[in-house]
């Protein structure tokens, strides 16, 4: 278990979760990374809750290439990039995030991406709050 880490200006991604990993993580600030806050990808299944994640230079969490997991009660907003993004066969579940202030668009699916989002606040995010593109 990672609980109450401050994860902050790393000169990559600031929490880095592959190859079937899991654990849980909570009330961990996670902030000013030069890529994504956090990186969800090759089946790895971290349980996340009631993170921090804010002011990234990039996305604030990034699940690809079969990432899951399960993102409860985090707080994301002002990334660069998308609060969330996911993509290549990723397939997260996230539930009663808060996703605002970011410079283009709160959650972000695409590129065969799949996910469960329930009720999320998305809001005051610069683009759509959410955007599929079904491809």
């Amino acid at each position: 278990m990672i609980k109450y880490c401050d994860i902050s200006d790393c000169e990559n991604v600031g929490l880095y979760v592959t190859d079937y990993a899991q654990g849980t993580y909570e009330h961990n600030e996670i902030s000013r990374n030069a890529l994504a806050g956090i990186w969800v990808k090759n089946y790895a299944s971290p349980i996340m809750r009631e993170n921090h994640i804010h002011h990234g230079r990039d996305v604030g969490i990034f699940t690809f290439d079969n990432g899951m997991g399960y993102f409860e009660k985090n707080d994301i907003h002002n990334n660069r990039i998308a609060g969330f993004e996911v993509k290549a066969g990723a397939n997260p579940t996230v539930v009663k995030c808060e996703i605002h202030h970011g410079q283009t668009g709160g959650i972000y699916v695409h590129e065969n991406g799949l996910g469960q989002f329930i009720e999320n606040k998305i809001h005051s995010n610069n683009f759509a709050g959410k955007l599929h593109d079904g491809r």
